[in-house]
């Protein structure tokens, strides 16, 4: 389940979820909502997600099984869930009220600029963290700023996408304080995965074959593409396409360079095979992108 599929879920049962929700194409706010602001809408049915969820338990209890584990939460538990995560079964209480947000893995990407922090760099992570009462009191008016915020139709969308890497950052920090990095436990794979995903972040200006990335990482193309299709459930050559699609993206949305220096600082090898890459990727022209992107 992809963020859009997601989303529009919640959107059809909009009349159903207590609390208020702001719901746009790349993230969704849920303040006070009840259980049907939900990770998975059919909890019968395993799924793997390809969005972010953060969800913060303020009175009843949410337990879904992730990868093949139970997390029950509380109050005051927070639970971050990352992009890569199978979701085999979804128990909440009647009466539990939760507060957060969900987003796209791409809008993630973009409101760090292509360099995730390490915690959040691995696909199928999931972070369940027990918040002090003024921890938890922080995110929630954090989340409470962001939905205020997204209210008003002037509003610059760096404002909000700082809020996120504030949010992002806070979590960061009691996961580092709550778990210590002797305590954490490492697959080798799990560890390739992350050193591809940020050799892909540091090189996919001027580097798009996944050939440069196997050497890089002593291996060849064939075993990487094993490691990292089972690992994240998307191949190894969909990580590069995808991270250049979204840095394309920034460019033309946030940048005055002509289509043609784009190209060229990208390394393709003509302006209409970059033209070419980004009509079939996204559905839409280079141009096009440039003069509609820009709405959330």
């Amino acid at each position: 389940m992809n963020f859009n599929e997601f989303a529009a879920y919640v959107k059809r049962n909009e009349s159903n979820i207590a609390g208020n929700l702001y719901i746009c194409s790349k993230f969704l706010i849920g303040l006070n909502s009840n259980p049907q602001f939900r990770a998975l809408p059919d909890p019968s049915s395993p799924a793997r997600l390809s969005m972010v969820r953060l969800v913060v338990v303020k009175s009843g209890w949410y337990e879904p099984i992730i990868n093949s584990k139970k997390y029950r939460c509380g109050p005051g538990d927070l639970l971050f869930i990352n992009w890569g995560v199978t979701i085999s079964g979804d128990s909440i209480g009647v009466e539990t009220i939760i507060d957060g947000f969900a987003l796209s893995e791409e809008f993630m990407k973009t409101v760090f600029n292509g360099n995730l922090p390490q915690v959040f760099l691995s696909p199928g992570k999931c972070i369940k963290l027990h918040l002090e009462e003024n921890e938890s009191s922080v995110i929630q008016e954090y989340l409470k700023t962001m939905y205020n915020l997204v209210q008003i139709s002037s509003i610059n969308s760096k404002t909000i996408n700082a809020l996120f890497v504030a949010i992002f950052s806070l979590v960061e920090s009691f996961y580092s304080i709550e778990i210590p990095l002797a305590n954490r436990q490492w697959t080798r794979h799990k560890e390739t995965v992350e050193r591809f995903i940020r050799l892909v972040n540091d090189n996919i200006k001027q580097k798009h074959e996944l050939e440069f990335y196997a050497s890089q990482l002593y291996m060849t193309t064939h075993y990487l593409g094993i490691v990292i299709k089972n690992e994240t459930g998307t191949t190894a050559r969909e990580w590069i396409d995808k991270e250049l699609t979204i840095q394309l993206e920034q460019e033309l949305k946030y940048t005055n360079k002509s289509l043609k220096t784009i190209a060229t600082e990208y390394n393709f090898n003509s302006l209409s095979s970059f033209c070419k890459f980004f009509k079939r990727r996204t559905g839409v022209t280079a141009g096009t992108y440039r003069t509609e992107g820009n709405l959330y």
